[in-house]
């Protein structure tokens, strides 16, 4: 923490003319001793640290010392910024002020805000502190898993963490299927580490993270669409992914999987018509017809 807290000094320095004791125990939340021993050792350390007593005064770094600012470009460090500031929602970085305080710029603000935590922003965090010590301990971990096909307990081989289309991932080696997957970790309970360790195996590049995941030329589709989800097309697909017909918004799309491409056309309701594949039509009639059983009309009328 020390050290953390003279890089913050030094960088305050190199940003104002001069800063006071006060000024300086406040923010680091520490004594004004504490801070007159950091310049002591600043000074030890050969920085040219002066302070001047008085109305007016304080500490200061020589101007004849100077630090090369063309190590960071202003757009690079704004960028590094936000992308401090999207992590510090799920990162287990203790104190992320204290990196941002050694970054130029960094408390003028920016163009661009990020934050990639979740509505249950805390277990998340969790869950990714705990996955990277299993990693770099390189010990095997237990966890609970919800999918489409029902829950199952796992054991698998964490190997990297991913941040892909809104979400969270875990890539691992699952030794109940003996092979490479993806977990989505808002899916992941009940996460443990576990005692055994494990040697990290090499990734095909087929194996890769979502290199067959996504993989969008499984399933076709074709709709009309309801000019009134037109915003949901230009923000998924572009204003390029449909045209405009008489009897509405004209789609051709494809799908990794067909739950994706079901789960994605339910979304839009009655605001959708599909033309095929058949199997789909089938599917979205005979759930229609069951939601219409579960709602009779006597029932709704008193």
């Amino acid at each position: 923490m020390k050290l953390t807290r003279l890089l913050g000094i030094v960088t305050l320095l190199l940003q104002r003319d001069h800063v006071t004791a006060p000024e300086l125990a406040e923010r680091f939340e520490v004594s004004r001793r504490t801070i007159s021993r950091d310049v002591e050792a600043l000074c030890e350390a050969g920085l040219p640290v002066m302070t001047v007593q008085g109305y007016g005064g304080g500490i200061s770094l020589s101007r004849a010392y100077s630090l090369n600012r063309s190590l960071l470009t202003r757009a690079e460090a704004q960028a590094l910024i936000a992308a401090v500031r999207a992590l510090s929602g799920v990162s287990a970085l203790e104190d992320p002020q204290s990196l941002l305080d050694k970054l130029p710029q960094a408390g003028k603000g920016g163009a661009m805000e990020v934050d990639l935590s979740a509505f249950h922003g805390r277990t998340l965090s969790e869950k990714i502190k705990a996955l990277r010590d299993a990693m770099d301990k390189c010990r095997l971990v237990s966890f609970s898993y919800s999918a489409p096909g029902g829950e199952s307990l796992r054991r698998a081989e964490p190997c990297r963490l991913l941040y892909r289309y809104s979400s969270w991932y875990l890539f691992a080696y699952c030794l109940g299927r003996q092979d490479f997957r993806l977990f989505k970790l808002d899916r992941i309970s009940g996460l443990q580490i576990l005692e055994e360790h494990f040697t990290p195996r090499s990734v095909a590049p087929e194996q890769e993270p979502f290199s067959q995941y996504f993989a969008d030329d499984q399933y076709q589709l074709r709709a009309v669409f309801d000019p009134s989800v037109r915003y949901r097309l230009v923000e998924e697909y572009g204003p390029e992914g449909f045209a405009e017909r008489a009897d509405g918004l004209y789609a051709e799309l494809s799908f990794s999987s067909y739950a994706w491409m079901r789960g994605w056309v339910l979304s839009f309701g009655d605001r959708v018509r599909v033309l095929a594949p058949q199997e789909l039509r089938r599917d979205l009639a005979g759930q229609a017809r069951r939601m219409a059983e579960m709602y009779p009309e006597d029932e709704l009328t008193n």
